[in-house]
């Protein structure tokens, strides 16, 4: 199906929904009337080919992917196999790759962050321990963030960042027993602004 411009109502009520995080969507385009009339309008392949859109890949690979692409505007991001890519909604041609060196992207998908004054809008994953920040609009890194445009979180955090408001919320994926925590950041600087216990050995409170 061909990608459609919502009102900002719509988009209003999606944010809303995402961030309550129950998976439902108040949209009525699709239907169970209409879903069985469906067609392909376009595919993009998440497998990491030797060579794609004239960037390096890591040979062939099988993304096992979780990520439920997010679209602003007409442009959908979205994270493959070893690299984060920004398309065109309607036609799904490539606007831009970026590959990840030394990991892969979380397969479960990026976020979005507006910007402000003059920041432009970013596009926030996680690599493992890593905090990434691109420009939404060349798939470039925003190196007024972090290091370079990435921060080392200390510990693994394999899914998406949150992004609210100013403020970009990150958890962290750890066994039972060792410490595990969610901090949050401000998208536009190396800033943490907070961190919180989450994970804590059995034989103690979580903090």
């Amino acid at each position: 199906m061909r990608s459609t411009r919502f009102g900002l109502a719509s988009a209003n009520a999606l944010l809303a929904v995402a961030l309550v995080g129950s998976g439902y969507s108040p949209l009525s385009q699709i239907t169970p009337e209409n879903v069985a009339s469906l067609t392909r309008g376009w595919s993009y392949s998440l497998r990491a080919p030797t060579l794609i859109g004239g960037g390096p890949g890591q040979g062939s690979q099988e993304p096992n992917s979780q990520a439920t692409p997010i679209v602003v505007g007409d442009v959908m991001y979205l994270p493959t196999v070893d690299r984060v890519v920004a398309l065109d909604a309607t036609t799904g041609e490539q606007i831009w790759w970026h590959s990840i060196v030394d990991g892969a992207p979380s397969r479960r998908g990026v976020s979005y962050w507006a910007g402000e004054d003059s920041t432009p809008p970013r596009i926030f994953f996680t690599s493992r321990r890593r905090l990434i920040a691109l420009d939404a609009a060349t798939g470039t890194p925003a190196t007024d963030f972090g290091e370079s445009g990435e921060i080392d979180m200390g510990i693994p955090y394999i899914s998406v960042p949150l992004v609210y408001e100013n403020i970009v919320v990150v958890g962290a994926n750890t066994p039972v027993g060792p410490p595990g925590a969610s901090a949050t950041h401000g998208p536009s600087t190396l800033a943490r602004v907070r961190r919180y216990g989450s994970s804590a050995p059995f034989h103690s409170p979580a903090a």
